[in-house]
């Protein structure tokens, strides 16, 4: 179990570093307005999803959110495209985790324009697309 009053305390952290309200962040996140005040008076805390959620809109590391890591980010990992996927040519980049500027910088120009884009989708659209992409390499095996 985490605390989850540490969480509560992160995510109003960051949502004020990024200008962003806890109302405008929760709705982006498909929650209620009071979801982070009743996650944060709870034992149980708030939903794995629901984390990943709030992790990715305000670019973090889950960890970093349950108190687990003082770090803001987490390692990525860049490698080949080993045809266990769909071939497209190029490196692929998994996106369970948030980039760093540093990490940024060793991508190469695909890399870091899909990574763009896939910033740019809202969580509900990562899902989608996450989901299209799952159905599409079933169908390829």
């Amino acid at each position: 179990m985490y605390n989850s009053q540490i969480m509560a305390n992160r995510v109003r952290e960051l949502a004020r570093t990024n200008n962003i309200s806890i109302k405008d962040l929760m709705k982006e996140c498909g929650l209620g307005e009071n979801a982070l005040s009743q996650a944060a008076k709870s034992e149980g805390g708030m939903k794995a999803k629901n984390l990943y959620a709030i992790a990715e809109i305000l670019h973090c590391s889950v960890d970093y959110l349950l108190g687990r890591s003082d770090s803001l980010q987490s390692e990525i990992s860049v490698k080949s495209n080993d045809n266990h996927g769909l071939n497209m040519g190029i490196n692929t980049v998994e996106f369970a985790v948030p980039v760093t500027v540093a990490q940024e910088t060793q991508l190469d120009e695909n890399q870091q324009e899909l990574l763009k884009r896939f910033r740019q989708l809202t969580y509900k659209e990562k899902l989608n697309f996450m989901q299209e992409l799952v159905e599409k390499t079933e169908g390829n095996e």
